[in-house]
């Protein structure tokens, strides 16, 4: 170690010199490089002479690194970045329920992101949006643009609807055609018609 006066111009071994003081434990942001405490990367606490190992409030650790803010996927907590649930772009914790926003092709819904929406809903702009009322599933908000219906509801031309109209009847979740007779009826033959068109007689 070598000085002048009160100020030190280098240092003895395992001590580290900056701005004219020898350190045996290098101030926060810098590390003991050879005889010297050199800067650690930006927003790093404590790090090696590669990477960061702690980081200074509104940092986070990630892969040696200290982010500010925490990069897509991944959220602060206590220091470090840790990763979204899966479908997450943005996340105010770990759980599948703390989505903020979704990934590309997901769907948005209270905190989760789907990749398929629940029954009664649709990916759309990043959110599952309502389909129309007794879609089970569907492409648009509109009611013809249903793909399949709800428990009691029957399919008719894209459409989901309870009852079915008259000519037709409810097979399991879709809306089929009566007997031609038939005005309305519980099944696709003749003898299933609970009632007749006017022309024809019920019997």
């Amino acid at each position: 170690m070598t000085c002048t006066n009160t100020q030190c111009q280098s240092c003895i071994n395992s001590y580290g010199f900056l701005n004219n003081t020898c350190y045996l434990n290098c101030p926060e942001g810098h590390f003991l490089n050879i005889s010297n405490c050199s800067t650690c990367p930006n927003g790093c606490k404590t790090c090696t002479t590669s990477s960061c190992t702690s980081c200074f409030a509104t940092f986070g650790l990630l892969n040696g690194s200290c982010e500010s803010p925490c990069p897509a996927k991944y959220y602060l907590n206590q220091g470090i970045c840790v990763a979204c649930a899966y479908g997450c772009e943005y996340c105010i914790g770990m759980n599948a329920n703390q989505c903020t926003t979704c990934s590309s092709g997901y769907g948005y819904l209270n905190g989760i992101c789907y990749s398929t929406c629940p029954d009664g809903y649709f990916i759309n702009g990043g959110n599952c949006t309502n389909c129309s009322a007794g879609c089970k599933t569907c492409t648009t908000t509109s009611n013809i643009s249903c793909l399949s219906c709800l428990t009691s509801y029957g399919l008719l031309n894209n459409s989901c609807l309870k009852p079915c109209p008259d000519g037709f009847y409810l097979d399991i979740d879709i809306c089929k055609a009566c007997d031609t007779t038939c005005l309305t009826c519980n099944g696709g033959r003749s003898q299933n018609c609970t009632s007749c068109k006017p022309e024809y007689g019920f019997l």
